[in-house]
């Protein structure tokens, strides 16, 4: 939404706000927990790549 915002010149809160408007779900951003991150940073350290982090932990 960030990029929306920036492209047309308005807040992203406005774009957040017309999506919902017209029925739009909005997902919730989801936060690593610590031990989600102990594992992240065991992973890459053994040479794992991000992306495949991610989509280990469920992010993308």
């Amino acid at each position: 939404m960030a990029s929306l915002a920036c492209q047309h010149d308005v807040r992203r809160e406005a774009i957040s706000k017309l999506l919902r408007r017209e029925g739009v779900t909005i997902r919730n951003l989801r936060t690593i927990s610590e031990p989600q991150v102990d594992e992240a940073v065991q992973l890459y350290a053994s040479g794992v790549s991000a992306a495949r982090i991610g989509d280990r932990l469920g992010f993308d």
